[in-house]
């Protein structure tokens, strides 16, 4: 869950463990980041996609109090809120058993990459980064893919 967060949502660790029950919103598909949660300090929504959606109606943390933390000790859902180094201990360990150098961070420009590969508007992909400008997001792009797709190729309308 927490890898689909990152890669869905563009959540960093840190806003992760300070995620609590009451901010996810399964019935309209939003998670509520208050400023007090989030790297800027504003108060910003998330979309959540159809995949994750599908993990989070069935994950144990969401039947937990609403003012639980959704990943507490042992990344279960409970009243102390962690450290996001937990996090990255976790994947690390997952990640050495199965062979993966990279760090759980690189879920996020991965995702954003693959959405943008996909056909998903910058537009939205810049909201869900929740980045004040294209410029900001354009730098995720550019790691990404530096060549036009074959849509333009096939997608332009005729003249």
């Amino acid at each position: 869950v927490i890898a689909m967060m990152v890669f869905y949502c563009f959540l960093r660790p840190q806003e992760i463990v300070r995620l609590k029950v009451e901010q996810i919103d399964l019935v309209h598909q939003r998670i509520r980041m208050g400023g007090k949660t989030t790297k800027n300090k504003k108060t910003q929504v998330i979309v959540i996609p159809d995949p994750l959606l599908e993990v989070l109606v069935k994950f144990k943390s969401m039947e937990a109090p609403s003012d639980y933390f959704i990943f507490s000790n042992r990344l279960c859902a409970g009243v102390n809120e962690i450290a996001p180094t937990r996090i990255a201990e976790a994947w690390h360990k997952w990640a050495s058993k199965n062979d993966i150098i990279k760090t759980i961070y690189h879920l996020k420009h991965t995702g954003v990459g693959m959405a943008i590969e996909a056909g998903i508007n910058v537009r939205d992909v810049q909201l869900q980064l929740r980045h004040s400008s294209l410029d900001e997001t354009q730098k995720y792009l550019e790691k990404f893919n530096n060549i036009a797709s074959d849509r333009l190729k096939t997608g332009f309308p005729r003249f």
